[in-house]
């Protein structure tokens, strides 16, 4: 290469490079006036979606039109499991009548099934709310019962008929609903209630044992039917533990069941609740002892 052809390129190399120097920023908004197109193409891409298996019948959503298919479709969602919610509901309430009523067929007590309407909120663990009253024949001291297995257990008894539909219990809970009650393994006998002291444990306590009791903890209590006030052999809970005193010992008790949790019950008619003690008197082995007519029965069905 000639001299004159090497001084030509370099003074050509000069002015091109002192150009890129003097106009950058022209050189920028050229070349991204030739890529702007090509990312904004890119970028919608990215924002759409293709909807559809035919090439010919394929739909594109944009971000917002997905945004307002997902919030539709999360708002049925939300639909659905509020009436599944309900199906549940409906359908454990019905559980619970069929049971009631197969309870009140096989049970040999005359019963008024009722449902618990509402409790005191001052007393939650002490009253509650029937609705059976007065039309149904409902009086005051009248026991109220659950089914527990093939048991019956009590919970409680009604303290006031308020109306024609609506009665208050008071709550096994309570201290001033007191029950006489035996130890079915060892025929100790207490009076159960309930204490301030022990609410908020959910437990019952069996008083007046003697000082050197033999329970042991598990073992069953049972409804004496002493003081004709509930019959005999209604299920109360089950030792958990015993305090011994000076004087007495004491037992703190498991309720049968949980009485915080009660829906459906059962009242039992007044103008029974006498037989009922010589009905469902128990036995030493714990077995719940047969009526005359229940004997005679069976004698007539083995001849």
């Amino acid at each position: 290469m000639s001299r004159l052809n090497l001084l030509l390129l370099g003074i050509f190399l000069i002015i091109v490079t002192g150009l890129m120097i003097w106009d950058s920023k022209a050189l920028q908004r050229g070349f991204s006036s030739i890529f702007k197109p090509v990312a904004q193409t890119a970028a919608l891409a990215h924002k759409s979606v293709f909807i559809g298996g035919a090439k010919d019948d394929v739909e594109t959503l944009s971000l917002s039109e997905l945004q307002a298919e997902y919030a539709a479709l999360k708002r049925s969602r939300d639909a659905l499991v509020v009436r599944v919610r309900e199906f549940d509901s409906v359908l454990s309430e019905n559980t619970r009548l069929r049971e009631a009523l197969s309870f009140e067929e096989r049970t040999p007590y005359d019963l008024i099934v009722a449902q618990v309407i509402s409790r005191k909120g001052s007393s939650w663990y002490e009253t509650a709310i029937l609705n059976r009253g007065s039309a149904h024949g409902i009086l005051p001291d009248s026991p109220v019962v659950v089914a527990q297995g093939s048991e019956v257990a009590l919970v409680g008894r009604v303290t006031q008929v308020v109306g024609e539909n609506s009665a208050t219990m008071l709550l096994l809970s309570d201290e001033m609903c007191q029950v006489a009650a035996v130890v079915e393994e060892t025929q100790e006998q207490g009076i159960l209630s309930g204490t301030p002291d022990i609410y908020d444990e959910g437990l019952l306590q069996l008083g007046f044992l003697p000082r050197e009791t033999t329970i042991q903890p598990q073992q069953q209590i049972f409804t004496s039917g002493d003081g004709g006030l509930f019959p005999a052999g209604l299920v109360l809970g089950s030792v958990l533990r015993i305090k011994n005193g000076i004087l007495d010992s004491q037992a703190l008790v498991q309720p049968a069941v949980s009485l915080n949790k009660l829906k459906e019950v059962f009242i039992l008619r007044p103008q029974v609740n006498t037989a009922l003690n010589s009905k469902q008197k128990r036995s030493p082995d714990g077995k719940a002892e047969k009526t005359p007519d229940e004997d005679r029965n069976e004698e007539a069905r083995d001849l």
